[in-house]
């Protein structure tokens, strides 16, 4: 009579389940039917304890959790990506986990500490993504860019970001891992400036401009936490670590240190600071300071696998599966994502890298 209950009851579960979701056995895990995005869903107490304690910075519950994952799903990932199914951030920021790396002259050293979340050397790293939106939106591009960097050089960042008398605190390396007052191609994913508008106004004294992304939107050149999003591409310097570019497409650029000034607002006027201490990047410096990136480009990884999973402690509806599963097939397709503001990975790779959601 039990074994008949049960399965009166899992064929009712799976009756109202609609076609778009397959739900797991212990109904904690669905996907939606293009196989791109999966939830998880959470009781509320589960739900409460990753948000209080910013669940990816809670090794046990993280751990926990992704060895779940892969109780449900292949081992076929570079990243999986946690997404909160919240329109507004909890309070804290995204965060991006290493969990491996296999690439010398990064900066960063060879390891692999995969099997601790369950996979067998696949797994690249984890992101936190804090509201629903930011597959899309961003920082998810910046997120994915430190699994490369910033491990080079010592960067730094103002306190307060503005200000006539500033003081300068460590951004990068084993900081926060951004570029801070460093120039580039474009201004990078990870921040810094654009490397063709800077001048020299003597006295330590130096002016660059302001952004635009593609649609002429007006950038502070000077945001290094991911609030640029994904209004940006890749700059040169980012690429090459990825492994997207040889070293020798890196064209020359400077780091800036030792700050004390910066007057801007990133709203379309030049950004003047002074910079007591200046140091001009080139190829050979680069790959002297950093060996020689192996992989090389011709050789390196460019095709990315990600495991998109929105934690919720709700069923989600069926208009947010559709909306999910559309930000999925725009972020992982190879051309134009149709977003006048936004670019996806692709896009931010030059058409060099590529990404598949899902399984």
């Amino acid at each position: 009579m039990k074994k008949l209950l049960n399965l009166i009851i899992l064929t009712v579960l799976l009756f109202c389940c609609k076609d778009d979701d397959k739900i797991s056995a212990d109904g904690k895990f669905n996907t939606h039917e293009n196989n791109r995005v999966s939830s998880l869903k959470m009781s509320k107490d589960e739900y409460s304890n990753w948000i209080n304690k910013n669940g990816i910075s809670n090794s046990e519950n993280l751990i926990k959790i992704t060895n779940d994952v892969y109780s449900h799903f292949p081992d076929k990932f570079d990243f999986i990506i946690f997404i909160l199914n919240q329109e507004n951030s909890p309070g804290f920021s995204q965060m991006f986990l290493n969990v491996s790396n296999n690439v010398s002259g990064i900066g960063m050293g060879i390891f692999d500490n995969s099997s601790t979340y369950g996979s067998s050397g696949k797994l690249k790293g984890i992101i936190q993504l804090t509201t629903k939106n930011e597959l899309t939106e961003g920082p998810s591009l910046h997120e994915i860019m430190h699994n490369w960097g910033n491990n080079i050089f010592e960067t730094e960042k103002t306190s307060p970001t503005v200000g006539s008398s500033v003081k300068s605190i460590a951004n990068g390396k084993g900081a926060a891992s951004h570029w801070g007052f460093t120039g580039g191609s474009t201004p990078g994913q990870l921040g810094g400036f654009q490397q063709s508008t800077l001048q020299s106004l003597g006295s330590d004294t130096y002016q660059v401009d302001d952004v635009k992304n593609k649609s002429g939107k007006i950038l502070d050149p000077f945001k290094f936490d991911g609030s640029l999003k994904n209004l940006i591409p890749y700059n040169e310097l980012e690429l090459y670590l990825m492994g997207m570019i040889p070293i020798s497409s890196v064209n020359d650029f400077d780091n800036f240190t030792s700050i004390t000034s910066r007057i801007g607002n990133g709203r379309g006027n030049p950004d003047t600071f002074i910079a007591s201490s200046r140091t001009t990047y080139t190829p050979s410096l680069l790959e002297q300071l950093l060996g020689k990136r192996i992989p090389d480009s011709n050789n390196s990884q460019k095709h990315f696998d990600l495991l998109v999973i929105y934690l919720t402690e709700k069923n989600i509806s069926e208009d947010e599966w559709k909306e999910f599963d559309a930000q999925a097939e725009r972020f992982e397709r190879k051309g134009d994502d149709g977003d006048e503001d936004n670019y996806n990975f692709w896009e931010a790779t030059n058409g060099i890298g590529s990404v598949k959601i899902g399984i």
